[in-house]
């Protein structure tokens, strides 16, 4: 399962988005959020625009394209495992051919 950090980065892939609209999606308090946002402040993670109240949280451009691309790796490997827990083909009873799986 992903850390709530690792949730606020793939959240904000789509576009930069207000402290209110991420602790919604997210459902955690702003509290909570706040210091997630200030640890990947930190880090160089995210990038703030505007000031207080009218403040948005988005990627930083030096981090969006391997954000992306490790999104779309852990997309990738919970596909994968989905499809190992339940195989499309299985053998049939006679064993000499495969049969699709209801």
């Amino acid at each position: 399962m992903a850390s709530t950090q690792d949730e606020i980065l793939n959240l904000l892939i789509q576009g930069a988005l207000g402290p209110s609209a991420i602790a919604g999606r997210l459902k955690i308090s702003r509290q909570a959020l706040h210091r997630h946002l200030k640890i990947l402040l930190k880090k160089n993670l995210l990038e703030t625009e505007g000031k207080t109240p009218h403040i948005v949280y988005r990627l930083a451009n030096q981090n969006l394209e391997s954000r992306i691309k490790e999104s779309c790796e852990l997309f990738e490997r919970n596909i994968l495992a989905a499809c190992q827990k339940k195989p499309l083909l299985r053998k049939s009873t006679n064993n000499s051919a495969l049969s699709m799986k209801d």
